[in-house]
């Protein structure tokens, strides 16, 4: 049975979080489907959280410790570069576990995160923090075309 998808879901809510940095999928549908999602579950005036990394953090970033989360030793086991988009390897060591996680990013600016279809039917976005990896918008009474 096809779900449609013109119908508001039935959960719908004052604030959706799109975190984890998803918004910088490496394919340019699934960015345009993780906005409208959102738009789709917020109330109207409803607010959206936006997580994206650091920009500068992709062009920077080194195989080598990237620090800790906690006793959670964090390491960049591999980068590729060459290739778009451009992949990655995170290593994550507690005491004999090893967990990795491998990842394709494209780098999005401010206003290629603004001008994504997804993201009609929002008011302008407010970007957080000093580094302004957070961005902040209000949920309008225009909701995304569905399917454009």
């Amino acid at each position: 049975m096809r779900r449609d998808r013109s119908a508001r879901p039935r959960c719908v809510f004052d604030v959706v979080l799109l975190a984890s940095c998803l918004i910088d999928h490496p394919l340019p549908a699934t960015r345009v489907a993780f906005a409208r999602a959102a738009r789709r579950h917020l109330t109207e005036g409803g607010r959206l959280l936006l997580q994206r990394p650091d920009p500068r953090w992709p062009n920077d970033v080194q195989p080598g410790p990237a620090g800790s989360i906690g006793a959670i030793a964090v390491s960049v086991e591999a980068v590729c570069r060459t290739t778009a988009p451009m992949t990655m390897t995170l290593r994550y060591d507690l005491a004999d576990a090893v967990w990795r996680q491998s990842f394709a990013v494209v780098p999005l600016d401010e206003e290629e995160i603004e001008s994504l279809p997804g993201a009609q039917g929002f008011a302008r976005f407010e970007w957080i923090g000093s580094r302004r990896p957070w961005s902040s918008s209000v949920a309008t009474a225009v909701a995304p075309v569905l399917g454009a």
